[in-house]
């Protein structure tokens, strides 16, 4: 049976859509169910790069020069995908708290890895246990977008996929120099520790 969807009552007088957490219980889980479906379709692209990124570097470790700015590109587009799944686990669940709660949501106070880190006297805790992979992830994000160097000096693992980080913070060769390799093996396991607490989370709710 056909079925058509009002929508005007989700599109404000600009055009745009009214998205708001303090509707009914109902409607408020429905966006965070859209929410959780785009991060677990996302976290399905993460593995399927992360097969290519794997096939490639089998061919690149055998050649002296790592100049391959395609292989490049395709280490930041797992990291960035990988950032943003964490930092969507980190919203999905501190918004889902908020809400059980009976909290009116006005601003999402911990919507990522900088600021889960950072919070403060907060009883937003389950993540804890992953705090060495989000600084890992948040570094290797960071040097990505912002470090000058990282995208001059591009080098391949001999042992196994991996990535890596170059540079100086805030791009001042007076501080200390940062050069780190992460395995994916490593960033894989620490994205499934932190999926399985998620999942826990969201679906104890549900349940």
């Amino acid at each position: 049976m056909k079925q058509t969807v009002n929508i005007d009552k989700y599109v404000g007088k600009n055009g745009k859509y009214i998205i708001s957490m303090n509707k009914t219980f109902k409607q408020a889980f429905s966006i965070l169910e859209l929410k959780h479906i785009n991060l677990m379709l996302r976290i399905n692209r993460i593995n399927r790069l992360c097969v290519e990124y794997t096939k490639k570097w089998k061919k690149e470790k055998t050649k002296w020069n790592n100049t391959n700015y395609e292989f490049a590109f395709l280490q930041e587009e797992i990291i960035y995908h990988m950032r943003r799944v964490v930092d969507d686990m980190i919203s999905i669940v501190w918004i889902q708290n908020q809400i059980e709660s009976q909290r009116y949501v006005d601003k999402i106070e911990i919507d990522s890895i900088g600021r889960y880190l950072n919070k403060k006297n907060s009883d937003f805790k389950c993540f804890d246990e992953c705090i060495e992979f989000l600084k890992i992830i948040n570094s290797i994000s960071n040097s990505y977008k912002h470090s000058v160097y990282q995208t001059v000096q591009i080098l391949i693992s001999r042992e196994e996929p991996s990535f890596y980080v170059y540079g100086y913070k805030s791009n001042d060769t007076n501080n200390e120099e940062g050069e780190y390799l992460y395995s994916q093996t490593e960033l894989l396991e620490g994205l499934e520790k932190m999926l399985n607490i998620y999942l826990g989370e969201v679906y104890e709710t549900i349940l």
